[in-house]
């Protein structure tokens, strides 16, 4: 089940589109998506972000209306137009920075930005977004590691956004041995 996304992902780096009969049989096949181990539905997921398709892979994916076979916390979170907006336009930031980081947290922090923000501001927090995020990471495997890596960077990104003057994103962004400040 997994090279149905490996032929989306090989059409949308190659810039094709695909033939009639192979995308009949895709289709035919998305219920399998279900039976994946989540392991390697991550991989995908992740090689996706990475190789910078990403919108274009997406889009494909909800055109053939499998992102429920994928992850039912993935359809629930792309159903929403206002996220799939956001998400594609994030998904558009990634292909911009090629993204060569032993880490994979910073793609899944820009990725499901909107949802990481709406677990911690109360005022966006609704009933039973909690329950979507942590489904949604726990289909795609992100272990505690990534979750803790994913909390420093939003508390990075938040004391950044509140140093007008920028001192504290030149500690954080520049490394030291570069600082003329160290």
């Amino acid at each position: 089940p997994i090279r149905i996304f490996r032929a989306i992902r090989f059409m949308a780096r190659a810039g094709l589109t695909l033939e009639k009969n192979t995308e009949q049989g895709l289709l035919t096949h998305l219920h399998e998506l279900k039976n994946a181990k989540k392991e390697r539905v991550r991989e995908e997921f992740l090689k996706i972000l990475r190789e910078g398709h990403t919108a274009k892979v997406f889009a494909h994916i909800k055109k053939m209306n499998a992102w429920n076979d994928i992850s039912p916390s993935l359809h629930t979170y792309f159903s929403n137009p206002k996220i799939w907006e956001e998400t594609l336009a994030l998904a558009n930031t990634l292909k911009a920075h090629k993204w060569d980081h032993p880490s994979q947290s910073p793609m899944i922090y820009i990725i499901f930005y909107p949802l990481i923000e709406s677990l911690f501001d109360p005022r966006l927090n609704r009933r039973g977004e909690t329950s979507l995020g942590q489904s949604l990471f726990e289909d795609l495997k992100v272990s505690k590691a990534e979750w803790d890596d994913l909390l420093k960077i939003r508390w990075n990104l938040s004391r950044i956004l509140k140093d007008p003057e920028a001192k504290y994103s030149n500690r954080v962004l520049v490394p030291s041995s570069y600082s003329k400040n160290s």
